[in-house]
């Protein structure tokens, strides 16, 4: 896979939705249950693996912006390429995008990252 910095649709041959990627973290987020117990302790229980999700800031065109919110409401596999790394999964969230100046909007996106890896 040689793709550039950016956003694309994961079908092949890759498509990209927009190359402006501003900052992508990948972390991951535990499903915990909090007790508090009859002597005034707390328990934590961790459910689960706790899923991989990449937090994305990036800016597109509005055409572009449309079309990741269209992608987005349809549940669709994307990939988010950044540095030598990239992931794959599905956008759970969005910011409202903003303008960024000129013909640019800026959004956050949060995927739920499925495969993860290094381009070669």
């Amino acid at each position: 896979m040689s793709i550039v910095e950016g956003l694309y649709l994961t079908a092949s041959p890759y498509t990209e939705l927009t190359s402006h990627v501003k900052d992508v973290l990948i972390s991951k987020e535990p499903r915990l249950l909090e007790f508090l117990l009859l002597d005034g302790s707390t328990h934590l229980q961790s459910v689960g693996t706790a899923p991989k999700i990449a937090s994305i800031s990036l800016f597109a065109t509005a055409d572009d912006a449309e079309a990741i919110d269209t992608l987005i409401a349809a549940g669709t596999l994307l990939t988010i390429k950044y540095l030598t790394k990239y992931a794959s999964g599905y956008i759970r969230a969005v910011s409202k995008w903003s303008n960024a100046g000129f013909r640019y909007y800026s959004a956050d996106l949060e995927m739920v990252v499925q495969t993860t890896g290094i381009q070669t």
